[in-house]
């Protein structure tokens, strides 16, 4: 565990520290941009959120082969169905990890990047509804994972314990179950609010052609 975090969790830090800092610099100089400047900007934006899924499943699930091999090769040997069991916790808290860690970046991105980003010269409402559309299509599932995946651990927990439940037993089974259960609502109220954020940018096709360009706050600017 230690000599895996060591390399790993610095590894992730720094690719983070340079995405961020990357956005961070251009920021400082956006006064200074120009249109193509800005469209680039947004673009690296609005990946952002799709790094913190890589980085986040790149640095945790390698460990569900990783860790079980270790105790195999330095305490071992272990059966099979120890490395089944490292597969899929880390599997499963790992979906957990990667969900809140996209709708947390995309917050961020819709309520504090994405306002300041508009392209005045050159960035009509379709445009900015067809840029913003792709970051609101991972909410459904990812709202649902935030549901599914406590329970089905809670299930697995129950379905493959031996013999009789001790307290601890029951009371973890509890906790994930209730975990489950805040999860869901905190993912819903994540989505519910990032998705009437994105509605900003999304201009009915007839208003549209009578809109030519968008302020920086996203909504559309009629022409003059």
């Amino acid at each position: 565990i230690v000599a895996y975090n060591a390399v790993v969790y610095p590894v992730c830090a720094v690719i983070l520290f340079s995405l961020v800092n990357a956005i961070q610099r251009r920021l400082l100089n956006l006064h200074r941009m120009n249109g193509p400047e800005l469209d680039d900007l947004r673009r690296r934006v609005r990946r952002f959120g799709c790094w913190a899924v890589v980085l986040g499943a790149s640095g945790w699930l390698p460990g569900a082969i990783v860790f079980p091999l270790g105790i195999d090769l330095l305490a071992g040997p272990i059966e099979s169905s120890v490395y089944f069991h490292f597969a899929v916790s880390f599997a499963l808290s790992g979906l957990v990890g990667v969900v809140f860690s996209y709708l947390t970046v995309e917050w961020v991105v819709f309520r504090v990047l994405l306002p300041r980003l508009g392209n005045p010269d050159d960035n009509p409402a379709a445009k900015l509804a067809d840029e913003i559309h792709p970051l609101t299509v991972p909410f459904g599932p990812f709202l649902v994972l935030a549901c599914v995946v406590p329970l089905t651990g809670a299930v697995l927990l129950v379905s493959l314990a031996d013999g009789e439940m001790s307290t601890g037993f029951r009371v973890l089974v509890t906790f994930l179950i209730g975990l489950g259960a805040s999860g869901v609502g905190i993912a819903e109220r994540f989505t519910r609010r990032l998705t009437r954020l994105a509605s900003l940018w999304e201009i009915p096709e007839s208003s549209a052609e009578r809109y030519g360009s968008t302020d920086y706050s996203g909504r559309a600017a009629p022409i003059p």
